[in-house]
């Protein structure tokens, strides 16, 4: 499980933005379309700090912070994992409201293609709902506005592998109206493994997901590595492009477990995959290589 946070005064990859009004927690929640996975013109994430709704102050400028929890890994095809938001509301109540409100909007979407990824689910019925009838997006309801942290379920889906990521954004609100407000926005990456090679009955070997994953660049990932009959396992690192860049291992192996040591020194942040070909086939896993 990883837990990304953002707090005030660091650089932002994406946001999302919450609809005017989210101050006094109107149902109507967040508006869809300004999740962070699109930029403005001058190349900042298109959030509502960026765009009119809540502008009183720079993104993420206050104390207070987003936080994001999501598994590291996940696998294509398989069931629904569980994601929360939790925001820490620091600041000043406006004199004439009875209680601060929060809100928030999250998606999920592929970071290359900005397409979405998968399907949300919504697990609270009291504090969240899709967006405007958008199922692309979560956001707090108007009794939700009252919360702090919110839950919800996501499902990848079985139609692809690689590193889903998840945008959110949060109001922490003033109680009174739409001015006042502080804006906050992080992400959070799933590596997703895919199942369709695991399936196939003539592949004779099977591989975890890398742990960490993501990795800090320069550290170490290690994946477990499992033959059912003997034979010669390569193990190499490519790009986005297929490109190989770094070869790990070449060898003949025996019948068992045994780990993997993937090293990323020397690799640009980014996202890679991990191709192990052993006996009857090959098999991909993604590895995200983090600053």
């Amino acid at each position: 499980m990883k837990i990304f946070q953002r707090l005030a005064g660091l650089t932002v990859a994406a946001g999302i933005v919450l609809a005017p009004g989210l101050a006094v927690g109107l149902s109507s929640g967040a508006n869809p379309g300004l999740a962070g996975n699109t930029n403005q013109s001058d190349g900042t994430p298109r959030t509502c700090a960026t765009s009119g709704c809540h502008d009183s102050f720079d993104l993420n400028s206050g104390t207070g912070s987003v936080t994001v929890s999501a598994p590291d890994n996940a696998v294509a095809g398989a069931g629904p994992v569980t994601i929360s938001v939790t925001v820490d509301n620091t600041t000043p109540l406006s004199p004439s409201a009875s209680a601060k409100r929060q809100g928030f909007e999250a998606t999920v979407r592929d970071p290359q293609t900005g397409d979405l990824w998968g399907a949300l689910q919504i697990t609270d019925q009291v504090g969240t709902k899709y967006t405007n009838g958008s199922d692309a997006y979560v956001t707090h309801t108007s009794a939700g506005s009252a919360q702090t942290t919110w839950t919800f379920d996501w499902t990848p889906g079985a139609e692809r592998s690689g590193i889903a990521r998840v945008y959110v954004a949060a109001n922490a609100a003033d109680g009174v109206g739409s001015n006042g407000d502080y804006i906050y926005s992080t992400t959070a990456d799933i590596a997703i493994s895919s199942t369709a090679q695991e399936s196939r009955p003539e592949l004779a070997f099977s591989v975890s997901a890398p742990y960490p994953n993501p990795v800090r660049r320069g550290a170490v990932s290690v994946l477990d590595l499992t033959l059912r009959e003997p034979g010669d396992v390569s193990v190499r690192v490519v790009d986005g492009l297929g490109r190989t860049v770094r070869r790990v291992a070449r060898a003949g192996r025996s019948v068992g477990s045994t780990p993997v040591t993937v090293p990323t020194d020397g690799l640009a942040p980014g996202t890679y995959f991990v191709v192990v070909e052993g006996p009857g086939g090959r098999q991909t896993v993604p590895l995200a290589v983090a600053r």
